[in-house]
Order: structure tokens, then sequence, then C-alpha cells
């Protein structure tokens, strides 16, 4: 590094003094102060980056890092997911509410019978949709109070 700003200087002394001879009397000082100008300038620059890294690089504390980490997000398990999308698929078919949600909740609720209410899920043929989700939800509240 000690090389580098010799040469600096070495490189700025020539252009000086090229410039110092060919200026008139009055403008020399000024050529002077350019040079000086010039080599505190690259100095400044220089110190600036290796005080900038020395910045960066250094240990951050546990708070910055928490608070620079992206929130964690949550993932459901498959058959979670699964459940979801079948009773989606319930809502918007009633054919497959009938033939593969309606048998699971059936199952789920055991040697427990299904009130008549409930029953009534399977009958909506009108529109073609299955039960809505509100109903589908009352049906497995009533599975659970059973249990």
């Amino acid at each position: 590094m000690l090389a580098r700003y010799v040469v600096l200087v070495i490189v700025l002394a020539l252009v000086a003094t090229a410039a110092f001879a060919g200026v008139e009397p009055a403008d020399r000082p000024l050529v002077l102060r350019l040079a000086v100008a010039a080599f505190a300038t690259v100095v400044v620059i220089h110190l600036y980056g290796h005080f900038s890294q020395r910045f960066d690089e250094k240990s951050t504390s546990a708070f910055d890092e928490a608070r620079r980490e992206l929130p964690v997000v949550a993932k459901a398990a498959a058959a979670v997911t699964q459940w979801q999308d079948r009773v989606q698929h319930g809502i918007d078919s009633q054919r497959f509410f009938n033939a593969v949600l309606w048998p699971r909740l059936e199952k789920l609720s055991g040697d427990r019978d299904i009130p008549q209410r409930f029953q009534a899920l399977r009958e909506r043929r009108w529109l073609r949709r299955g039960p809505s989700l509100p109903a589908i939800a009352e049906l497995v509240r009533h599975i659970e109070e059973k249990k």
C-alpha cells in the first residue's frame, strides 16, 4: 500500500511540475493546491472504502439479525391441505360431496347417528352444488361434540 502511495506522489509531482513550469507565476500556487487536493482526495476515498468495509463486516447484534429475518411461513401438513381441497371441491360439486366427502364424514362420526337435518345436505340436487361451508362446519362440530 505504501508503494502505491509513493507511485501516486511521483505521478502527481511529475504532472504538477510540468503544469508548474507552463503556467504564469501568479497561478503556480493554484497548481500546487490542486496537486495536494488530488492526493488528499485519493487518500480520503481509500480511507472511506476501508472503514466502510470494516463497519459492514462488523457483526450485528442478535436484535438486528432477528429484525432482518423474514417471518417463517407456516406450512400445513399434507393431510390438512388434502382435506381442505376435498371440502372445497365438496362445496362445488354435489356428486363429489355424495361420493367422497359424505362417506368420510359418516366414517368420522363412527357409530353415532347423524341427525336428519344433516342428512338433508345430501339432497341438494337442484343447484348441482354441494352444501355450504357453514353447513359442513356445523356437521363437523356436531361430530366433534359427540366424541
